[in-house]
């Protein structure tokens, strides 16, 4: 699935857990109420609630009112991931909100493009970014590969990128990438050297493929 576009399934809430998918909002969601629910695998806005859901941030009353959604006695909690279920309460991860490409032809989620071009052998790990003005973005991929097979010349980078574009041939939306680029290494969360900094990569390569 997650090879065809078609989003990483990470199962079923546990007991206890509720989770829905609610089309995307920008702004607060006071009540359930007026969340609006997505159809079965239209992608959309993941929330939970469950017993481990917290009622507040503590002295940030504005990233609660962002976060939080009122239901009775309940509160729901936004992750601000993307998702979709599918007919039998599966959910797909389609990455993080923030992080989608918006174009002129509808949005591209990260994990609706990445893991088509992840399953190279010589790709370690891989970014889906905008480049340019939000709304208008040109999609692009920045590839970091694995060590010893970074392209150092113009013509492995041709080869490179050709053999790219045949993995990705499973996921239709690959050929909505207009850009594949090379960087030796990836800028990502030192905590746990995994969490990539998709919106600080698409600023710098907006700038360089500028010049």
């Amino acid at each position: 699935m997650a090879l065809r576009g078609q989003g990483t399934c990470v199962g079923r809430a546990v007991s206890g857990v509720e989770i829905r998918v609610i089309k995307e909002v920008d702004g607060p969601i006071a009540t359930l109420g007026e969340a609006q629910p997505c159809a079965t695998g239209e992608i959309g806005e993941i929330i939970a609630t469950g017993p481990s859901v917290t009622r507040e941030y503590d002295g940030l009353p504005e990233a609660t009112r962002l976060a939080k959604i009122g239901d009775g006695d309940r509160i729901w909690h936004r992750m601000g991931d993307l998702g979709a279920l599918d007919s039998s309460g599966r959910l797909f991860f389609f990455g993080r909100r923030v992080e989608k490409v918006r174009t002129p032809e509808g949005d591209l989620p990260t994990e609706s493009i990445e893991p088509a071009f992840r399953q190279h052998p010589q790709v370690f790990r891989c970014a889906l970014i905008g480049i340019g003005a939000t709304s208008r973005q040109t999609p692009a991929l920045v590839v970091e590969p694995r060590a010893g097979h970074f392209p150092e010349t113009a013509a492995a980078r041709k080869r490179f990128i050709a053999e790219l574009r045949e993995w990705a041939l499973s996921c239709p939306c690959s050929v909505r990438v207009k850009h594949i680029v090379f960087q030796r290494a990836l800028p990502v969360d030192v905590r746990h050297n995994a969490k990539i900094h998709r919106l600080q990569l698409a600023k710098e390569w907006t700038s360089r493929l500028a010049r």
